[in-house]
């Protein structure tokens, strides 16, 4: 082996090792997106979100993946988000009836405060933990 070629091995196996530091990196980050706890509970997890502007609390839970391809199937945006909120606060209230028509009669800036509320409460797997 020419003393070119050991120097070019050379440069290939610290390329090989530093590639491999960088993918352990990577897969460190990776683990860390993701709570332990969030994986179990997942969307059967219960909520609280407080309202003072309407003196009172809104419990909700997660939609699954398969609730929101549901949901994405709506195409009037209103619609959808209001669906969404409604089976957000269903899932987590099981006992309440119709929590969509009760939404339904309420003002519109009730719904928009209650929808708001959740959203900027809604955890995430990546970092806002509740």
């Amino acid at each position: 082996m020419t003393e070119s070629e050991r120097e070019t091995l050379q440069r290939y196996e610290r390329e090989l090792e530093e590639e491999s530091k960088r993918e352990e990196a990577r897969r460190a980050e990776a683990s860390n997106l993701f709570h332990r706890s969030d994986l179990l509970q997942g969307a059967s997890r219960v909520y609280t979100v407080e309202i003072p502007e309407l003196g009172g609390f809104v419990r909700f839970s997660k939609l699954t993946y398969g609730e929101m391809q549901e949901m994405n199937r709506i195409e009037n945006p209103e619609e959808k988000g209001l669906r969404i909120i409604a089976k957000m606060i269903q899932k987590a209230n099981p006992e309440v009836d119709d929590v969509l028509g009760k939404l339904l009669k309420m003002d519109i800036e009730t719904v928009g405060l209650i929808s708001q509320r959740i959203m900027e409460a809604s955890p995430t797997f990546f970092g806002k933990r509740t």
